[in-house]
């Protein structure tokens, strides 16, 4: 487990599904001021409390996975994971997708989901992280997310885009590195 204090982050996807952090879906005033009626909770060793859930009338789900590869072998995110998402969201009980920090398995979650349902991935991902400003899907999570919602993913654009993203990430994190290195030794 992660250590540390969180703030807690959520945002609004669409009208009834919401992205956020582990401290957000274990906020009782939040989850309440935002009516959240379902919590999909994707993280490796921590659990929203049965107790917060039950006392707010909230359906939970945990689907523990690693940040980065992970294998779906029982198909939980096409048999259970994201049919719940969209039973939540069709009638329109406001869902809350969270991971630890809201940044790479939750983001990766709703941008398969609108995949999923028929969305191409780059109106997905810019849609995502337009109304999530602190997303920062790993490349890794986003393809097994992808990659375990059943070929729904549109290869004839998809791939090339989901390409040029990695290409454009791996870019961005060359940069960041170099200007660390430059900083620890270049000293002002």
């Amino acid at each position: 487990m992660e250590d540390a204090e969180q703030t807690p982050v959520i945002s609004q996807v669409l009208p009834h599904l919401y992205l956020g952090n582990f401290a957000a879906a274990t906020n009782a005033a939040l989850l309440r001021a935002y009516a959240i009626k379902g919590i999909i909770s994707v993280t490796l060793d921590v659990e929203v409390p049965e107790k917060l859930c039950s006392d707010l009338g909230i359906v939970k789900t945990d689907f523990h996975i690693p940040d980065g590869f992970f294998r779906d072998d029982q198909k939980r995110l096409l048999s259970e994971i994201i049919p719940r998402i969209k039973n939540l969201e069709s009638s329109q009980q406001n869902c809350l997708i969270n991971c630890w920090a809201g940044k790479s398995r939750s983001v990766s979650l709703v941008t398969a989901y609108l995949v999923w349902g028929g969305m191409d991935f780059r109106r997905a991902y810019r849609l995502v992280t337009s109304r999530h400003p602190i997303a920062a899907a790993k490349p890794h999570t986003m393809y097994c997310f992808i990659k375990h919602t059943d070929g729904k993913f549109s290869l004839a654009n998809g791939f090339l885009v989901f390409r040029r993203w990695l290409k454009n990430l791996a870019g961005y994190i060359l940069k960041k590195t170099k200007q660390k290195i430059i900083s620890y030794f270049i000293k002002p």
